[in-house]
């Protein structure tokens, strides 16, 4: 009697920290994804208001887009068109904030 309880705990330990260990490593790489992406949106902003001087705004959005997908695509990371947006226009809006009395 005492061995099956002691083996039941023993499997409950086990599935617990199975459990747990699943979650954390969840968390960690949906963390790090978002991470990546609030990342690479910003190199976006940057890269487009570096390189396309010439264009202003559609043009210049839509080539930041192009920019982020491709760098999204090469790491395999899958991004709506909602968060695409949302990333390139939070970006632009911390760029213009901390920049905002150089421009």
């Amino acid at each position: 009697m005492e061995a099956m309880i002691s083996q039941f705990v023993m499997d409950l330990v086990y599935l617990v920290l199975t459990f747990a260990g699943t979650w954390t490593l969840t968390h960690i790489v949906r963390y790090m994804k978002d991470k990546i992406k609030r990342e690479y949106a910003d190199r976006a902003v940057c890269f487009v208001e570096q390189v396309f001087t010439d264009i202003k705004g559609t043009d210049k959005y839509d080539e930041a887009v192009k920019w982020f997908v491709a760098r999204m695509a090469q790491y395999k990371i899958k991004v709506s068109e909602e968060e695409v947006k949302g990333l390139l226009e939070g970006s632009l809006r911390k760029m213009k904030d901390e920049y905002s009395k150089q421009w």
